[in-house]
């Protein structure tokens, strides 16, 4: 007998439309295509995703958790939004989730999932997911959606508002554990959450590692971080942070100003965040998150 899986397919689709009488450059769109669709791979990653079908215009992905769909797709909807268009023409994005069961040897199921998955994905600049997938969602990302009356009621279409300020709360993600965060953080003299992954430095942990190189606790991409960017770590009564990077750490305590730290030392406390190579530039996305106990 084959066994199942639940697993939420997203299709993301690019979709360019020419305005205006100048012709766009052939050779920039192909470009800003190339760079939208590495870059959709690039965020499926790090959301624990796997990449199931890379089309020309698009991509085809399945996740393990409601959150981790959702919460890349609105990923996916801000870092394409911010490439540069084309002269002459528009590049819009349209997502489209829908959860699904991969049988382990019979794909029926799974095909089905992603087939409605593309068929949702017609909202330009949008993301609409069904409403098993919206069931299937914390409260934190619920609040995004709201019912798309028109699209698709049998399967209850909702349309999420990816431009709205995502809670820090939506991102505790299936890591959490059931007894709620104060038992994750009980004993930690830090934790640190990056999208969907929580670190904690404990008492048989008092060294986090961050970089490129697989052998991190935290592994982040991008070619403005260094194999070994930086390491957070427990020393005497206090949280210190070390960078060793090219481009640096750039460190904002809540309620204070960010700070460039190169080849150098910050003590961490309380709350705040942290960007890896770059400066934050007003965004919380990208960043980590993270509460020092003394």
């Amino acid at each position: 007998m084959n066994t199942t899986s639940k697993k939420y397919q997203l299709h993301a689709e690019l979709v360019e439309t020419g305005f205006g009488n100048q012709a766009p450059d052939a050779a920039a769109l192909a470009q800003r295509m190339e760079r939208s669709l590495n870059r959709m791979e690039r965020i499926a990653s790090v959301y624990l995703g796997h990449v199931q079908a890379r089309l020309s215009n698009g991509l085809q992905a399945a996740f393990e958790t409601a959150e981790a769909a959702v919460l890349c797709a609105c990923e996916m909807q801000h870092r394409c939004g911010a490439l540069p268009q084309v002269t002459g023409n528009r590049v819009f994005l349209n997502i489209g989730i829908h959860e699904g069961i991969e049988l382990r040897r019979a794909k029926e199921d799974a095909g089905s999932a992603i087939e409605i998955a593309a068929l949702l994905a017609e909202v330009s600049d949008g993301i609409v997911a069904s409403g098993v997938v919206i069931a299937a969602l914390k409260p934190e990302v619920r609040a995004l959606a709201q019912p798309y009356k028109g699209l698709y009621p049998e399967i209850a279409a909702h349309a999420i508002d990816w431009r709205r300020e995502i809670p820090s709360a939506a991102y505790g993600g299936a890591s959490v554990s059931s007894g709620g965060m104060e038992a994750l953080t009980a004993g930690a003299y830090l934790v640190l959450r990056h999208n969907l992954k929580i670190l904690e430095l404990t008492c048989d942990k008092l060294v986090l590692t961050i970089g490129r190189d697989p052998r991190n606790d935290l592994v982040l991409a991008g070619t403005h971080i260094s194999r070994n960017h930086c390491r957070i770590e427990w020393k005497a009564d206090h949280v210190v942070l070390t960078d060793m990077s090219s481009n640096g750490t750039f460190v904002t305590p809540e309620g204070g100003k960010e700070r460039r730290i190169v080849k150098g030392s910050v003590i961490l406390r309380g709350k705040g965040i942290v960007f890896f190579g770059r400066e934050s530039r007003g965004e919380r996305r990208g960043g980590a998150r993270y509460e020092a106990f003394s």
